[in-house]
């Protein structure tokens, strides 16, 4: 009776201490299944045939779960070590995926690259213009700086300006 239950624990000790081998099967069959398990999860536990993969939060379960992942992560862990295991991701601590809707956030971290590259070039140009503040409108953004009554409605206008020129530049 004891036996089915140490070696599901053997073979995920073993997945543990070849994590890397494993990592690097999946890299060959799927770049994207490497580079979704690789830098966000860790092996868990093996039991009933199914090797249990343990992510930090719900949305990678999702994907993992979703984007078709578990049958190339199975093949990776046949081909480095000749076991034929299930693949099911799950939040580390948790019992099981709860959260049927979670792949819904795969182009969300993109967002704050775009800034630094167009207007990276036209900085050198404008790099004492910024201590000054004035001249490339930043100062005016603020609003106090604006000298005018209307600083409310006027400085709303240049802030909206300021954005949608950056906007506009990164995009470019």
């Amino acid at each position: 009776a004891g036996g089915p239950g140490r070696a599901e624990a053997a073979d995920a000790e073993m997945i543990r201490t070849r994590w890397e081998e494993v990592l690097e099967a999946a890299k060959r069959s799927r770049r994207a299944t490497w580079a979704l398990v690789g830098p966000n999860s860790r092996p868990g536990t093996v039991s009933g045939g199914v090797f249990t993969l343990l992510f930090a939060a719900p949305g990678l379960v999702g994907a993992f779960e979703n984007g078709g992942h578990g049958p190339i992560f199975s093949a990776a862990l046949h081909q480095a070590l000749g076991l034929r295991l299930e693949v099911h991701a799950i939040v580390a601590g948790d019992d099981g995926p709860e959260s049927p809707g979670g792949p819904g956030g795969s182009g969300g971290p993109h967002g704050p690259g775009g800034p630094g590259g167009a207007p990276a070039g036209a900085g050198e140009a404008s790099a004492p213009g910024r201590d000054v503040g004035h001249t490339t409108g930043l100062g005016g953004s603020q609003g106090s700086y604006g000298g005018t009554p209307d600083a409310g409605p006027g400085g709303a206008v240049p802030q909206a300006r300021a954005f949608d020129s950056a906007g506009s530049a990164a995009g470019g």
